[in-house]
């Protein structure tokens, strides 16, 4: 059956390998949310702001709000990241790696394909009447 989560099985096979341990399991998605939200918030900082793009990183992961967040809905918080990337391609007119980044993000969870109205308006200007 389709589940529209490709990536996240994947992923849980990989991580298998690594290990069955269930805290381990934890730390590395963890991990691994972590290193993609940085990827996809130095996308939206300058040079300049590097001292602002640090500390809104420590201010998230600092945060009890994101362990219960990104442990709660695993297949939502690493899709979240490729939808933040998206945004940054799509501000930058970035067609191809705009799509490219809401197909992986749709390999975790199909929810980001509720968004893809709002790229083709934003995109190709299609008028609503």
């Amino acid at each position: 059956i389709w589940t529209g989560s490709l990536g996240f099985i994947f992923l849980n096979i990989a991580i298998s390998f690594i290990s069955k341990n269930t805290l381990t399991y934890l730390f590395l998605i963890t991990l691994i949310i972590i290193c993609l939200l940085f990827y996809a918030y130095s996308k939206f900082f300058s040079k300049n702001e590097q001292k602002l793009y640090l500390l809104s990183i420590l201010f998230l992961v600092s945060s009890s709000t994101f362990y219960f967040y990104s442990l709660n809905i695993l297949r939502q918080a690493l899709m979240a990241p490729f939808l933040l990337i998206a945004m940054h391609y799509a501000v930058q007119n970035n067609r191809k790696k705009t799509w490219l980044f809401i197909f992986i993000g749709g390999l975790f969870h199909v929810s980001i394909f509720l968004l893809i109205p709002i790229f083709i308006y934003f995109f190709y200007k299609v008028s609503l009447q």
